[in-house]
């Protein structure tokens, strides 16, 4: 069947397979070819997401208005005194600079077909969009996907362990295999992103904090160096490892991770329901394997989890170096509860005004947290 798009003028075809699909699911017979019929798509698309903007713009500009801070545009910021400043930068920093440093960059290099963004998207228990805050995505690992008590006895009959003359091997083999993607997200993961990180540039020509010189310290919370290339900077601190390899030796650790505690909701989802077996031999078997597996994939949160504390005190000294600060300029940090502790040490060893970066309303709402959390009174606030 051949059918005249009302809205291109031109003819397209409808063929005799599309006309049962259509008929069997009651849709009506297309008015539009298929690509005037994408193109609406995105065009309603971009109308959505064009509607979400506005309302959110919206409601930035209501808290905007009642909220005690000082208000300066970017062009107004100052740096007057960088003997006692830190600068505070986090990804949106080296986004402003058109890094392609986003998780969603990330994500396109893994391709569809990965086994690991297969395995990230399929046992993460995470509503909504899992790259849009990969971090807090780690810590939500369904377990009990893995402890399930049928697909461990399939892989322990599978590989023969319930045999009386089978081998350890087999029985650790089966054990493996049903919590396998606990090892291997955090290993390719990590492997993958240390790839990734190696090959970020700096795409842009835009230089919008021409206002950093001087003998400033800067927390960096970015792996790359590009505070020190474009704007000089001497004294950083990579709390999460830097990219460059600026020591003889062994390279930084990078560190991604959730803030702790997180999987413990995931756990009390797990509901351990034993099989009932006839056979004692067959039923010691698999509660030792229940029992393996949960250990075994335990070592998930040990490898996933990041662990503040123990990241502070390796930069004890850095810390600690902060009680002349007068000054906290935070750059294109998204604020989130995993780097809580981090704004705490800070604000714990200086007693300084803050001139905190938003980008959009949601960062606005994690920035007032944040200013209450740490009980902040001199704040000032600019959009970036």
């Amino acid at each position: 069947m051949n059918i005249i798009c009302k809205e291109c003028g031109k003819e397209f075809n409808f063929s005799s397979k599309e006309q049962y699909f259509y008929a069997s699911m009651n849709y009506e017979m297309p008015k539009r070819c298929p690509e005037c019929r994408k193109a609406r798509k995105a065009a309603k698309k971009e109308a959505e997401a064009q509607k979400k903007w506005e309302e959110a713009e919206r409601k930035l500009s209501i808290l905007l208005k009642s909220l005690p801070y000082q208000k300066i545009s970017l062009g107004e910021l100052k740096f007057e005194n960088p003997e006692h400043s830190l600068v505070i930068i986090g990804n949106g920093f080296d986004i402003m600079h058109g890094v392609k440093s986003s998780y969603w960059d990330f994500q396109k290099t893994i391709g569809k077909n990965s086994s690991l963004r297969y395995e990230m998207e399929t046992y993460l228990d995470v509503p909504g969009d899992l790259w849009s805050n990969l971090e807090d995505s780690l810590g939500r690992l369904n377990y009990s996907m893995f402890l399930n008590p049928t697909v461990l006895d399939m892989w322990l009959d599978n590989f023969g362990a319930y045999d009386p003359d089978a081998q350890a091997a087999d029985f650790f083999a089966a054990v493996e295999t049903a919590i396998g993607p606990t090892f291997n997200i955090p290993r390719e993961l990590n492997q993958r992103f240390k790839k990734w990180i190696k090959t970020l540039t700096v795409e842009g020509t835009s230089r919008p904090f021409s206002v950093l010189r001087g003998n400033y310290k800067v927390l960096s919370f970015n792996y790359t160096e590009f505070i020190e290339d474009l704007y000089g900077a001497k004294k950083v601190c990579y709390i999460h490892g830097c990219r460059k390899n600026r020591k003889k030796g062994k390279p930084d650790e990078i560190i991604l991770g959730h803030v702790p505690g997180l999987e413990e909701e995931q756990w009390d989802k797990v509901e351990l329901k034993p099989i009932k077996f006839k056979n004692p031999y067959k039923r010691y078997i698999f509660e030792s394997a229940m029992e393996t597996a949960a250990r075994e994939a335990a070592w998930y949160d040990e490898s996933t989890t990041k662990k503040c504390s123990e990241i502070i005190k390796k930069h004890s000294a850095f810390f600690e170096g902060l009680s002349a600060i007068e000054e906290v300029y935070v750059i294109g940090h998204s604020l989130s509860e995993v780097d809580y502790p981090y704004f705490d040490e800070v604000n714990k060893h200086c007693n300084a005004k803050w001139i905190i970066g938003y980008h959009s309303y949601e960062d606005m709402k994690r920035l007032v947290e944040l200013v209450e959390r740490l009980k902040l009174k001199d704040v000032t606030v600019f959009r970036t």
